[in-house]
């Protein structure tokens, strides 16, 4: 099952506390119990490179697409669209990306404490790499920063052609997960590489317990 990336900006004239707090206080517990996930994660910006990146939090989820979309209708559409507006930059609905996730090195996923410290580095292909050529020397460069940083793990997401959003600048992301406070390592990627965006990120999961015991509670 792929991943799907969203990112979400705040409403114009809120802090990013106030859109933080709102979101995992409300709009995430609402979403979990309309939607099947199969993992669900917020990633709130702490800092970033440029300052201003264009949106607020990196959402990652795995759910069944299809029975997502066909949950969005009539008045579930209302209810979200009602939500959204209180604290995200909305109308419109944010778009997700698809993405293959890559484990370069650490151990496998499990489930992370709320208050993980993240980094996420959004590559851009400026060199003509083919797709493998890329993707490979990609990897490589998250290795190498990983044995700088001493992060735990390293994951690489292959981000799927064919999908559209105006926030999402890159062809790749690379994630390290840090052992406390995460900051951004070296920015100067191989040739062929640029850094399109890069930050620090505070990562809010909600638990396997949390999303069965939330599903269909409405």
């Amino acid at each position: 099952m792929k991943k799907v990336i969203t990112l979400i900006a705040r409403r114009p004239g809120t802090t990013r506390a106030a859109f933080k707090d709102y979101y995992e206080q409300n709009h995430a517990p609402l979403g979990t119990r309309y939607f099947p996930f199969d993992k669900y994660i917020r990633n709130h910006l702490n800092a970033s490179v440029p300052e201003d990146v264009g949106f607020d939090v990196l959402m990652e989820c795995w759910l069944d697409q299809e029975k997502a979309y066909a949950i969005l209708t009539g008045d579930i559409v209302k209810i979200f669209d009602e939500d959204e507006a209180r604290f995200m930059n909305a109308p419109p609905r944010p778009v997700g990306v698809d993405a293959i996730e890559h484990l370069l090195i650490g151990p496998p996923r499990g489930v992370d404490p709320r208050g993980t410290q993240r980094v996420a580095l959004f590559i851009k292909n400026i060199g003509g790499l083919d797709e493998t050529a890329f993707y490979q020397r990609v990897a490589a460069w998250g290795r190498a920063l990983a044995e700088e940083t001493g992060a735990i793990r390293v994951i690489m997401d292959e981000v799927v052609p064919g999908h559209v959003s105006t926030l999402f600048k890159g062809d790749a992301l690379l994630h390290f997960w840090s052992k406390g406070t995460a900051t951004l390592p070296n920015l100067e990627p191989p040739a062929g590489l640029l850094v399109e965006q890069a930050m620090t990120l505070d990562s809010q999961e909600t638990t396997p317990e949390e999303l069965a015991a939330n599903f269909g509670n409405h």
